[in-house]
């Protein structure tokens, strides 16, 4: 096992921890995914001969294009699955903010000196809880 393979395995290692921290409450699926992938990319890193031996199986003619034809579609894969969360995110933000505007519309067809609102105000909490106006 030369160095590069010890560096290479000690940062799968590390990612591996990080992401067992992070994901460890809410993760569980996303992380036995992730396992499963570290411990392919394991062995690809300790027996590099495996990735030419299936590339041969499979008509590619080196074992490195085996391993990134595939990763890089699945990179553009999660680059628009990405972009489209966040459109999505995006426009629930929009359709919030109009509903909010919607909702505290001011009627400017009363005298221009004290326009008044058609609803009473309420204030959102940071918490995401409403409080109205008069329990201010």
């Amino acid at each position: 096992m030369t160095l590069a393979s010890i560096g290479l395995l000690a940062l799968v290692a590390t990612l591996l921890v990080f992401d067992f921290v992070a994901l460890r409450k809410g993760g569980t699926k996303i992380l036995i995914l992730e396992v499963a992938a570290f411990f392919g990319a394991g062995i690809l890193i300790v027996r590099p001969e495996f990735a030419n031996w299936v590339a041969h199986k499979v008509g590619i003619w080196r074992g490195v294009d085996f391993v990134i034809y595939p990763l890089v579609v699945w990179l553009f894969r999660e680059s628009l699955l990405s972009r489209h969360a966040r459109w999505r995110e995006s426009d629930r933000v929009t359709r919030l903010v109009q509903a909010l505007a919607v909702r505290d519309a001011v009627d400017l067809s009363a005298s221009p000196a004290a326009p008044r609102l058609l609803r009473t105000p309420r204030r959102l909490s940071l918490r995401g809880r409403t409080r109205g106006a008069e329990s201010a």
